[in-house]
């Protein structure tokens, strides 16, 4: 410290030495003057300003203390004691008092804190993954009920589809069948009109013929590979079949069927007859199962066993 004092310095001395000398000094004053038997007076409330300097003074002087010495950590006793003064805590050892529900301090937390789940209550997680599962069969579902009617979309498309396709290939085979007919009369055509070409009527047979008005001739133009039959008001069978037999020294012999209709036609190779030289030719009815027989079994439509030239 620097030895010098200040002027608060000698003014403190000065109040100190003033508090130690005057209440003895005043005391025995007032007793001789006044007696034994005279009451004390009282010290006025507010004092002297040297009285309100040194409380002042003594005041701060305590709190500059804790800052003027070191650092001396307290006896264990001390220690416990002041442990146990403060709110809270207990001495090792000892079990800390019980505390009245409105004397416990409750730490504040930063947010909130949510209250604990009921017993038998399931973890969030598992909530968490319930709700991700139920979502996810949702989707399933849905997606699925899309597909379906996607796949009822494209179903019907394909029955359209095929039901084109169909009339299609009727209609193709309907071209296929005219252009077939169209070329046989052709080369019926082609046949009738070369030079030395023989020819065979078929006419109804019997008193009452099955078709009346039907009527057959087979042309045989010679060096040509086939010979045609033209056939013309054959109504239809009701489910049987026209079949032509070429009838030969051999026996009769199938050479095709012809269709039932206004006009139609038959080509079939030459060859069978060169083979086996014709006697005459006949078209029977026959049935889907009779059809398959290598012989004539239904009744005969047409026939036909007389040849002549026409040019």
């Amino acid at each position: 410290m620097n030895d010098s004092y200040s002027r608060e310095d000698e003014t403190i001395l000065a109040a100190l030495e003033a508090l130690d000398d005057e209440p003895e000094a005043g005391l025995e004053a007032g007793r001789s003057a006044e007696g034994p038997q005279s009451p004390r007076e009282p010290a006025p409330a507010g004092g002297t300003e040297a009285d309100e300097t040194l409380r002042r003074l003594y005041a701060e002087t305590l709190g500059l203390l804790p800052y003027a010495l070191e650092p001396v950590a307290p006896r264990p006793a001390v220690k416990e004691k002041v442990l146990a003064a403060l709110p809270g805590t207990a001495p090792a050892g000892r079990p800390p008092a019980a505390e009245s529900p409105s004397s416990r301090v409750v730490p504040i937390e930063s947010g909130r804190k949510e209250a604990p789940a009921p017993a038998g209550t399931p973890p969030r997680h598992h909530a968490w993954l319930s709700y991700v599962a139920a979502v996810v069969a949702l989707a399933a579902l849905g997606l699925a009920g899309l597909l379906y009617l996607q796949l009822q979309k494209t179903q019907s498309a394909l029955a359209e589809m095929r039901l084109e396709r169909g009339q299609l290939t009727d209609r193709l085979n309907e071209q296929e069948a005219s252009l077939h007919q169209l070329r046989e009369m052709s080369e019926l055509v082609s046949a009738v009109a070369t030079k030395g070409v023989e020819v065979c009527p078929l006419r109804p047979v019997g008193d009452k013929p099955m078709v009346p008005n039907a009527f057959a001739v087979l042309y045989m133009p010679p060096g040509d590979e086939h010979w045609y039959l033209a056939a013309s008001n054959l109504t239809p069978s009701g489910g049987g079949i026209y079949k032509v037999w070429l009838n030969t020294k051999d026996g009769p012999m199938p050479v095709g069927v012809i269709q039932s209709g206004n006009e139609a036609s038959l080509m079939f190779p030459a060859k069978i007859a060169t083979d086996h030289p014709m006697v005459s030719i006949t078209i029977t009815l026959e049935s889907e199962e009779q059809a398959k027989a290598p012989m004539p079994e239904g009744p005969q439509v047409l026939y036909g066993d007389q040849k002549m030239q026409v040019l």
